[in-house]
């Protein structure tokens, strides 16, 4: 029997935990304007789940994480901006049909909603008291590692201070929120959620076509958009674990890639694919620093 490599170990730690993990868990690892939570609905005040919490909080450059239909806004007395596009949002429910021999069957229905966040909106109500942070302590070898590869790639600073973490594949950039935005989830502190994320940007970078030149042109929404952010997520784990950020891997980083396998239908082969790619995404970006060895999950 082959001898299980630190990479195959953490892989096998993170597929325990997807059969453990909810989507409904997910909590943004960065502090916004209104909480480091879920995209929600102003009016009932529920999170947006599955798919929809995905696309509101990963296709929006928002800070405000509230949302509603141009009619509940309305119905706040406030008015959305004339000019402003929405983001398309889908619930699914079960209807009830009739055969021709009688009996009922149940079939999905989708109905499509349009949805405005509240940055968006003229007279949304007024945000809740921003909440203390936890301090994010920098690493100085963790940022040299990181230095080292964003050199190495011949990419230009990492943009801090934007309102959401990105890589920008056309101009061949990273942009980051400001690291003392990033706050604790669970067991894992505010320094571990700030470069696990860069991590998982620097993981995207590496499928630059300068690089290892993996297929990045999936839109949104799309299969191969889907199993490219396995790939990055998959990175930063191997990462965090190889920089002995986490004992082992997070729930978080299996909650992030479940949504992901949803979005794939559920192959499960898709995770082997992407751990394949992504330990080559780990070894490249390791390969501009002095090697750091992969620690294997406890």
């Amino acid at each position: 029997m082959a001898k299980q490599t630190a990479y195959d170990v953490v892989t096998s730690t993170v597929l325990a935990q997807l059969e453990e993990v909810s989507l409904s868990d997910y909590t943004k690892p960065f502090f916004t304007n209104t909480s480091a939570g879920l995209q929600t609905n102003i009016v009932s005040g529920n999170a947006y789940k599955g798919i929809n919490q995905i696309v509101l909080m990963m296709l929006s450059t928002f800070t405000d994480t509230r949302w509603a239909t141009y009619k509940q806004w309305k119905s706040l007395n406030a008015q959305v901006r004339k000019g402003e596009s929405g983001t398309k949002i889908i619930f699914f429910k079960m209807l009830d049909i009739e055969e021709d021999d009688g009996s009922e069957k149940k079939i999905p229905f989708a109905k499509v909603y349009t949805v405005f966040n509240a940055e968006q909106v003229d007279g949304a109500p007024e945000l809740d008291a921003t909440p203390v942070l936890n301090p994010v302590e920098r690493v100085a070898e963790i940022d040299q590692w990181l230095e080292n590869a964003r050199v190495g790639m011949g990419m230009p600073a990492v943009k801090y201070g934007q309102s959401g973490a990105y890589y920008n594949p056309t101009l061949h950039y990273i942009g980051m929120p400001d690291f003392d935005s990033f706050v604790s989830i669970g067991d894992a502190t505010a320094t571990c959620t700030a470069y696990g994320t860069e991590f998982h940007e620097f993981g995207h970078a590496t499928g630059h076509t300068s690089q290892l030149d993996r297929d990045q042109s999936g839109r949104f929404g799309s299969a191969d958009y889907a199993f490219e952010e396995l790939v990055a997520e998959l990175t930063a784990t191997f990462a965090c674990a190889a920089h002995g950020l986490e004992q082992t891997p997070r729930p978080d980083h299996a909650i992030y890639l479940k949504s992901w396998m949803q979005a794939l239908r559920d192959d499960n082969k898709a995770i082997y694919r992407a751990a394949k790619l992504a330990q080559a995404a780990y070894e490249h970006l390791d390969s501009f620093s002095d090697d750091v060895e992969l620690q294997q999950a406890a």
